[in-house]
């Protein structure tokens, strides 16, 4: 803003130098023909312009003084913030919507020990203790995905010096001209003398999912999944709902954190595969499952014993965490996609090194994350990515899944690159409602014009 006033300022001062010649030239020569005797009107008006710059004088000094006015007004509200940031106890934070730090306050030198150029340009992830991970990411996939942000989450974090800290946070989210987050600006708040707080977080937690395991409150919603060659119902995705307001990623990585996640993972998946039976013959059901529920021995058990046919199951492997152990995935899977299970690579897109996983799990779905879709009608590059995509698929003998379809822009521009199926609002929001699922076999499923794009 200051650059802007000085160079208003310079600007303004060239113009009238440049006005103030001009009219002096011309009524000097005006005033020499007028005392020589010619007393027409444009030599009058010629030499009023004398006047001209006294104007422009008295405007450029009252002009002045307003800028100077206005700059000092800015510079000293910079300097007030600048003050009020330097004093705060508070960590002021902004980031990406990936939670790549794009501004850090004075403070965190403070709490953590580290300057804001120690942290900007790096993801604040790698500030905190790994077992808090996966919860943290949860929450920020969560605002993300809802456009919100957070209130009061509780993490651990490394001192420079080694010490382990609890802090407490929350963020608002930047949306765009889409609603689209943008970015996130959020405060952290000085550290907990101790670990108790954090200690009672976990402890709460634990009870809370300990309560949803033994009265399995625990309930499915299911969202359609259509088939965009002929409109057909072909599926559904079961997802977790749980008592309150947090999302199943919160859920889950919580129970991870306190060691009840294969529990919680395991009644979700018993829970999915029991509305199998409210379907029709032909309607597979996607299930999710962390890399950890698939190595798990329980797995096998569960999906064989369920009384539902494997041919009729997707297993969904998420991608917003790391998978390492490829081999020992392949091997526990061998046996159940020999039987008939499919199996889907769940967030492509999204996460870690998408292509690299979907080659190396070979899965039988691969399933768009919305992030590809937001941008799909109107950039070429988005496209480019999803043609892609599309391309690996058929390599390997997959379908593809389009997530979070929201309009028929969408849906047409996703049938044109060739996309097999889709899910999202456009078509069905998730329903726990059994009567609304029986409904849609009824269902006129909107089908895309293949335009060409």
């Amino acid at each position: 803003m200051l650059e802007r006033v000085n160079a208003t300022m310079r600007l303004l001062l060239f113009v009238v130098a440049a006005d103030a010649v001009v009219s002096v030239a011309v009524g000097v020569g005006g005033l020499v023909t007028l005392l020589a005797g010619h007393r027409g009107w444009p030599n009058v008006l010629a030499a009023a312009s004398l006047s001209w710059p006294a104007v422009l004088a008295v405007a450029l000094v009252r002009g002045r003084r307003t800028a100077l006015w206005l700059r000092e007004r800015i510079h000293n509200g910079d300097e007030r913030l600048a003050a009020v940031a330097a004093m705060s106890q508070v960590w002021l934070w902004e980031a990406t919507p990936d939670l790549v730090a794009t501004y850090c306050g004075p403070a965190c030198a403070e709490i953590i020990g580290r300057t804001p150029e120690e942290i900007v340009g790096r993801p604040l992830f790698d500030f905190m203790h790994e077992q808090d991970l996966p919860r943290a990411r949860a929450v920020q996939a969560a605002g993300v995905r809802a456009g919100i942000g957070w209130t009061d989450v509780d993490l651990r974090w490394w001192h420079a010096d080694g010490r382990l800290l609890s802090l407490r946070g929350s963020a608002v989210p930047v949306l765009d001209d889409t609603g689209q987050v943008a970015a996130f600006r959020g405060i952290r708040r000085t550290p907990v003398s101790d670990t108790g707080a954090a200690e009672q977080h976990r402890a709460a937690a634990s009870d809370q999912i300990r309560d949803v395991l033994r009265h399995e409150t625990l309930t499915v919603a299911l969202q359609p999944i259509v088939d965009l060659t002929d409109g057909r119902w072909c599926g559904v995705e079961a997802l977790a709902r749980f008592p309150g307001d947090d999302g199943p990623d919160v859920w889950f990585a919580q129970a991870a954190e306190v060691g009840l996640g294969i529990e919680l993972e395991q009644l979700a998946l018993r829970k999915a595969l029991a509305t199998v039976g409210q379907l029709p013959a032909g309607v597979r059901v996607s299930v999710n499952a962390s890399p950890e529920m698939v190595l798990h021995p329980s797995l096998g058990e569960l999906l064989t014993t369920s009384g539902v046919p494997l041919d009729r199951i997707t297993l969904e492997i998420t991608e917003h965490e790391p998978v390492t152990r490829y081999d020992d995935i392949h091997a526990a899977l061998r046996p159940l996609r020999g039987r008939g299970l499919h199996l889907a690579v769940d967030d492509t897109g999204a996460g870690y090194a998408s292509f690299q996983h979907v080659l190396q799990l070979r899965p039988d779905i691969v399933k768009l994350d919305r992030s590809l879709l937001r941008n799909i009608t109107s950039d070429p590059a988005c496209r480019a990515l999803v043609t892609a995509i599309v391309l690996l698929a058929l390599e390997l003998k997959a379908t593809v899944t389009a997530e979070g379809v929201e309009s028929l822009d969408e849906l047409n521009t996703l049938a044109s690159l060739g996309i097999d199926q889709a899910q999202g609002y456009l078509l069905a929001r998730p329903e726990t409602d059994a009567e609304v699922w029986r409904s849609w076999p009824q269902h006129a499923w909107p089908l895309p014009q293949r335009a060409i794009v």
